[in-house]
């Protein structure tokens, strides 16, 4: 499948990364992600909701926010790029003991109250600017 962003240009995909239960999370060429809903996962809020974020030109280090709308070849939204996060899943590293142990070898108490705090301080600044997280998911949190 071929993909465009506003300008036309093709959104060149480099692999497939994952699939989520609204669709195919894609690693793009140029080190961005791509999100294409399923057609079943579409509606107009949705689309509003993507819109209304790309328009709040939001910038918070370590926040990925959605950059571009993308269209399929009838020029009909289908989903939208985003930032890369790097890091761990918090799931797979933090909630673990043997996997902190592992991962983070010298981390003590206070360093996990330090990470607790920072995303905190990420979901307060999302308030601010009035998004709600519907979806508090320690799978997306890195």
């Amino acid at each position: 499948m071929i993909y465009y962003d506003i300008n036309k240009n093709i959104v060149e995909i480099d692999k497939e990364i994952g699939k989520v239960g609204e669709g195919t999370v894609y690693l793009l060429k140029n080190v961005h992600i791509l999100k294409i809903y399923k057609s079943r996962s579409l509606s107009s809020k949705k689309i509003e909701k993507i819109k209304t974020l790309i328009s709040k030109l939001l910038n918070f280090d370590e926040i990925c926010f959605p950059k571009q709308i993308i269209f399929n070849k009838n020029s009909r939204f289908v989903g939208y790029t985003m930032d890369k996060a790097e890091g761990y899943e918090m799931q797979k590293s933090l909630f673990q003991s043997a996997l902190l142990k592992k991962k983070f070898l010298d981390w003590t108490r206070e360093d996990l109250c330090i990470v607790g705090l920072d995303i905190l301080n990420k979901i307060e600044y999302l308030h601010a600017n009035n998004i709600i997280i519907g979806d508090i998911n320690s799978n997306n949190i890195l």
